[in-house]
Order: C-alpha cells, then structure tokens, then sequence
C-alpha cells in the first residue's frame, strides 16, 4: 500500500477537530476496527492520540468515505506546527 500526504485544515489547540477522508479504492469495510494514531511527524516516537472506531473518533460512513473526529480534550496537547496521522 502507498502512502500519502494530504493538507487537511488547521487543527485549533483546545477546540475539536472534524475532517472527512475520501478514497478512490475502497480502504473502509464494513466492520473494520480502525485506529490511528497522531504524532508530530512520521519519524516521532511519541502519541499525541490515539483515536479509534470504538470510541467515535472513526466513523466509516462507506467503502470509500471516513469522518475522522479529534476530541477537543486530544488537541489541548498539540503545540503549534503540523501533525501527521497514521
């Protein structure tokens, strides 16, 4: 599988964050447990979250379409720059 990088928009420090992910295959099956994990950058050994379809944060709206939510209580800990998902 490739990967790739995307802009999505600013994540604001204290205040949640809610972003759609469209895919031209299909990555979301029905019944998949997904989990991601936010860090500083690929390389960084550190979690700054870690957000999962059990507890909301992943929300597989079909085959090809993902609505990923960060709580506002997850973005209290993230400091000015960017962040990456994985």
């Amino acid at each position: 599988m490739s990967t790739q990088v995307a802009n999505g928009a600013a994540i604001l420090i204290g205040y949640g964050y809610r972003l759609q992910i469209e895919t031209e295959v299909p990555l979301f099956p029905e019944g998949a447990d997904l989990v991601a994990q936010v860090r500083q950058k690929p390389s960084a050994a550190d979690i700054l979250a870690t957000l999962t379809s059990a507890e909301g944060h992943l929300l597989r709206e079909g085959d090809h379409l993902l609505t990923l939510t960060i709580p506002a209580a997850f973005t209290t800990d993230l400091s000015v720059g960017s962040v990456v998902l994985d």
